[in-house]
């Protein structure tokens, strides 16, 4: 019976330190859990690896500064850590990268506009920063970041302004999911997709809950 059928989840070893409101991103078959809250509610900026074929943690290389809700992704075997918020709350502007095979952070060009809370993904080498916090409010702006070149370029800004929100790229296309506005009793069910060839958004069908 379906009471009796294993269950697809298992527990793996816990991470050495306890937090939330950190970001994190997979490279090279591994998982890197960065910054956020520590168990005393204090903004940290401690590293940790999960390598999942072994079940084993490690503490990697310290953030240059201590942040929470960065947000964070993997390119070319770098690590990108955008944004985020400092101590006192104020949100950053700071990119940092992070060299796994040297085990060293070194800073990027500054994103236009701090922010926190923010989400980021890569698509075809080039870096989304979209949404979040900024010192003006709640933003929809969208940020592009080449690598390459190492410059910052506006792109077209998300429909909803929110933050808190989720994304993931499936066939080259960003799709941004939830978030809210202004607390979590204001949660959105928004789905909008950004497509990087045309510039623009699509707003798709919401979330069944939000």
């Amino acid at each position: 019976s379906s009471e009796n059928a294993a269950s697809p989840w298992s527990s793996g070893s816990n991470m050495l330190t306890p937090r939330t409101d950190f970001t994190g991103a997979a490279l090279d078959g591994k998982i890197y859990i960065i910054g956020g809250f520590d168990d005393e509610d204090e903004t940290t900026d401690i590293m940790e690896v999960y390598d999942a074929s072994e079940d084993r943690w490690e503490k990697a290389a310290s953030l240059p500064e201590p942040l929470d809700h960065a947000a964070a992704a993997s390119y070319d075997n770098k690590l990108y850590v955008v944004g985020g918020h400092y101590a006192d709350r104020e949100p950053s502007e700071h990119l940092f990268i992070y060299d796994p095979s040297t085990n060293k952070w070194q800073e990027g060009p500054p994103v236009p506009r701090a922010k926190g809370a923010l989400t980021a993904n890569f698509i075809n080498g080039i870096l989304y920063a979209v949404g979040g916090v900024e010192e003006s409010g709640v933003s929809h702006s969208n940020w592009a970041y080449d690598p390459r070149n190492q410059v910052w370029t506006e792109k077209s800004p998300m429909p909803t302004a929110r933050e808190h929100l989720a994304s993931a790229v499936v066939n080259g296309k960003l799709y941004v999911i939830g978030g809210r506005v202004g607390g979590w009793e204001n949660n959105l069910s928004t789905n909008e997709m950004y497509d990087p060839e045309t510039d623009s958004w699509t707003t798709l069908e919401p979330m069944p809950s939000k």
